[in-house]
């Protein structure tokens, strides 16, 4: 699960739209879903989409650590 109650979404939702500055990228449309994410962006500027992406996963990884007492990846590659 990303996310226990609505303050975990609302941090994540707060995370995404923050992480995609309009200097350098286009969101256009994101999803949530109980255990991962879907993003529809574009880069516009010079910073590459993984720098985004990377912002996100580690900052919502320290916050659900820390909240929940837990360590190690929230987020698993496939």
């Amino acid at each position: 699960m990303l996310g226990h109650d609505k303050e975990d979404y609302d941090f994540l939702y707060g995370l995404i739209k923050s992480s995609f500055d309009v200097r350098n990228y286009e969101l256009m449309c994101f999803c949530v879903m109980p255990t991962h994410y879907h993003i529809l962006a574009t880069q516009t500027g010079k910073r590459p989409l993984s720098f985004a992406m990377h912002n996100i996963d580690s900052k919502y990884t320290t916050y659900y650590n820390q909240k929940y007492g837990e360590s190690g990846h929230v987020f698993q590659g496939v």
